[in-house]
């Protein structure tokens, strides 16, 4: 119940579509329940190993959009011209933003000069003035 406190009665915590009201209401009945459902899932389920990225994707304020998008780009799955041509896709080779030979997840967001600009104007909007590292830098 103290991971409920402070949501609103009609949001559900979980994908069940129970809202906190229902829990809150019944929580003395089903208590022991979700307990045992609990404990049996982290008794026998194996836990994927940790990712660094995790702590964006898991953040409650995100868009479900943004949050497959940074799944998508974290696992490297984002459809870039390189990878659609190695699935026999016939794509265009041209880059739109630079006149790189062809567009790769890397060069799109950390090496072309107009993302890099992009990027260095983001950070300097939020107030953060640093330099671009690579994806894994800035997924750690």
């Amino acid at each position: 119940m103290i991971a409920m406190e402070g949501m609103a009665l009609d949001k559900t915590p979980g994908i069940d579509e129970f809202p906190v009201k229902f829990f809150t209401k019944h929580w003395t009945t089903i208590k022991e329940d979700v307990l045992c459902v609990v404990r049996i899932f982290f008794t026998t389920v194996k836990l994927l190993k940790e990712v660094p990225w995790n702590s964006i994707a898991l953040q409650h304020n995100i868009h479900p959009r943004h949050k497959f998008l940074l799944w998508l780009e974290a696992w490297r799955r984002w459809a870039t011209i390189e990878r659609l041509q190695k699935f026999g896709i016939q794509v265009s080779p041209d880059y739109a933003f630079c006149a790189a030979p062809i567009e790769t997840f890397d060069h799109s967001y950390f090496e072309c000069p107009v993302t890099k600009a992009l990027w260095s104007r983001l950070l300097l909007w939020m107030g953060l003035s640093r330099t671009i590292g690579s994806w894994q830098q800035e997924l750690e």
